[in-house]
């Protein structure tokens, strides 16, 4: 059964579980710029000014912060749910108008996989040193729209606009089951 609760004319394109139970709803619009918080258990929402970012698709990381995806700017966001703060970080390496990221991949390491939307590299940022590299051979044109983290450690991204299954490995080994499935860190 199907409940509403207004929020606004904001634009979201991804939701993301939070360690104290609320929602997290990413902006994927730069003419709205507000990250939306929802509370299942009062159901109230309010929400947090990104100024004229936009982002689609993030990941809880171990220390509890949301990293967000860039679409189409040169940062990363990051939302603190301890203070209910929001920052960007720019990391070397990222460029602006290459990053177009739809999703995100928490590893064990904390390093953040951010899955190729129009670009043909995957991005990984890691947020303890503040940089960014990438991995060619991401087909381009919207190929990909998700990924889940492996126990041997491959990541598996689904298809979206494309008729091929995107595997990475070889960035982590072994990965602990618990880690792989649980819903704060890897929700796809």
């Amino acid at each position: 059964i199907f409940s509403g609760v207004g929020t606004g004319t904001d634009y979201y394109d991804s939701a993301v579980p939070l360690p104290d139970g609320r929602v997290l709803f990413i902006p994927a619009s730069s003419t709205t710029g507000n990250i939306g918080l929802f509370n299942p258990v009062s159901l109230t929402f309010s929400s947090v000014s990104v100024g004229t970012n936009s982002y689609e698709g993030g990941v809880v990381i171990p220390d509890g912060r949301v990293i967000m995806c860039p679409l189409g700017v040169g940062n990363v966001g990051i939302f603190n749910p301890a203070t209910n703060s929001f920052t960007t970080a720019t990391p070397a390496g990222i460029v602006s108008v290459a990053s177009n990221y739809n999703n995100a991949v928490c590893l064990p390491d904390g390093r953040v996989l951010f899955v190729a939307q129009s670009v043909t590299n995957f991005g990984l940022y890691n947020p303890l040193t503040n940089t960014f590299t990438t991995i060619s051979g991401a087909p381009g044109g919207n190929a990909f729209i998700g990924a889940a983290l492996m126990p041997d450690g491959r990541i598996i991204c689904s298809p979206r606009s494309s008729t091929t299954i995107g595997i990475i490995s070889g960035l982590v080994q072994g990965v602990p089951p618990e880690f792989c499935l649980h819903p704060m860190f890897n929700k796809f």
